[in-house]
């Protein structure tokens, strides 16, 4: 029988939108009541928790294990909270996650959906983590190095939905030809036009930004003084 596990002290940052809304999902979900959650601004957080002092905590929600006293942050939270809540409603806690600024997590999130997020789920998540401004290129680059694995677990026609999100990868245009190439000598079997759509996609993106980057910084500094 699977041990019952400690509850989990879990800190976020308030200033953080990501974080306060995996916080309140989390919180929703807590139906074994093991998810203690406060804010990194909780004058009891620290002597609950004093192995958070001095860490920082911006951006970012921390975990500490009130059994083992460990702490972790980040895609190495993603388990632990996953222990906690019942059955698969923890799932959408990845797709929360897939908004965070981080390659790693970006990364872990990946791999659980290769290997253990159930099949008719994972190619959205895929999607998901492909817009992703700075772990997406990654991303991308463990699916194609995956591929054959991915299609071969992932219903068919969900294949075209899990390369929804490329057209985001759009910050470098030798990187969108990497994409687009591969797509193109890589078709899938179901809805191999919708994703040619999304190459065009991507394509009107990477020309826009090379069109209005040079400027775009000054026009927004503008509206900015302005307001």
């Amino acid at each position: 029988m699977r041990p019952m596990a400690t509850p989990l002290l879990l800190a976020y940052d308030p200033a953080c939108t990501r974080c306060c809304r995996l916080a309140l999902g989390l919180a929703r979900h807590d139906r074994l009541g093991l998810l203690l959650i406060l804010s990194v601004r909780d004058p009891d957080l620290l002597a609950l928790a004093p192995e958070l002092a001095g860490r920082p905590v911006e951006k970012e929600v921390h975990g500490l294990d009130l059994g083992c006293r460990e702490v972790r942050a980040g895609a190495d939270l993603l388990r632990p909270i996953s222990r906690r809540l019942p059955g698969w409603c923890w799932v959408w806690l990845l797709f929360g996650l897939t908004g965070f600024a981080d390659p790693a997590c970006s990364l872990a999130t990946f791999e659980l959906a290769r290997t253990e997020i159930r099949s008719q789920d994972a190619p959205y998540l895929v999607s998901s983590l492909l817009t992703n401004r700075t772990g997406g290129p990654m991303v991308f680059e463990q699916l194609e190095v995956t591929w054959d694995e991915c299609l071969a677990r992932f219903p068919q026609d969900a294949h075209n939905r899990m390369l929804s999100g490329i057209s985001r990868l759009c910050r470098d245009r030798a990187f969108a030809n990497t994409v687009a190439e591969f797509v193109d000598t890589h078709p899938v079997r179901s809805g191999q036009r919708s994703v040619l759509q999304e190459v065009e996609r991507l394509m009107v993106n990477v020309a826009y930004g090379e069109r209005e980057r040079p400027t775009l910084g000054v026009v927004l500094e503008r509206v900015a003084t302005r307001s």
